[in-house]
């Protein structure tokens, strides 16, 4: 009979004791859910490029490329195997963001620029005349600053976008801006490299060239970006 006592005894201080374990693992899960943790720091990433740029300064010899993203994530170098190809694009950013960053471009004469720039304006509902009026801006700029430099426009590429996430869509303004940077170049004697009609198929946008955003491109996007420059930028 002790025994059995003794039996019973045990059990209930087993079921006792792994109650308050399973009590005290309930309670730190509860206890973490309530912790408010501070935010993870952000990382300004126009303000970073800059940075980057200012530790690495044009030379008289370099062919810089002006863009956002879609010219950030162009490994042009790599592709031209060419060391003096300086990368300026920063993803984000617009025709005016380009203006204000010139100086650091034009300072030391670099041989060639090439833009690609508009896309992000568009986006945001900027007017095609104030991203006209900026792309006039940027040109007048580097030809006072870097007159010798040659200077190459690049036309804007298709996306299927809307402007901020309403129902007009993007298309109809870059085209209308692609034909204004055209007559634009004519007017100021400046190359204009039509990129826009190549990444289109059946007059829509061909998706088989760009990524599942339908605004950044893939591989085979930057292979076909690349040989439709390669002349301009070996020549």
């Amino acid at each position: 009979m002790a025994k059995k006592r003794v039996l019973i005894a045990s059990i209930l201080l087993n079921i006792v004791l792994i109650g308050f374990f399973i009590g005290k693992e309930i309670f730190a899960i509860n206890a973490c859910k309530k912790i408010e943790h501070p935010p993870l720091p952000t990382i300004n990433h126009h303000l970073m490029r800059i940075e980057l740029f200012q530790k690495m300064p044009i030379k008289q010899n370099n062919i810089v490329f002006l863009g956002n993203s879609l010219t950030q994530y162009f490994e042009l170098a790599e592709f031209f195997q060419n060391v003096n190809i300086k990368n300026r694009g920063i993803a984000g950013d617009v025709t005016s963001g380009v203006l204000k960053r010139l100086n650091e471009i034009t300072q030391n004469k670099p041989s060639k620029i090439f833009i690609e720039i508009g896309i992000n304006d568009i986006l945001s509902g900027l007017s095609t005349d104030s991203i006209y009026s900026n792309y006039s801006k940027i040109i007048d700029s580097i030809r006072i600053q870097s007159p010798e430099t040659v200077l190459y426009i690049q036309s804007l590429l298709p996306t299927s976008k809307s402007i901020n996430n309403n129902d007009s869509k993007a298309l109809p303004h870059i085209i209308d801006l692609n034909t204004r940077l055209s007559s634009l170049c004519r007017t100021k004697k400046i190359i204009y490299i039509d990129l826009y009609s190549h990444f289109l198929v059946n007059n829509e946008i061909n998706a088989a060239l760009f990524s599942k955003d339908q605004l950044h491109l893939n591989s085979d996007g930057y292979i076909l970006w690349k040989n439709l420059i390669n002349e301009y930028v070996k020549n």
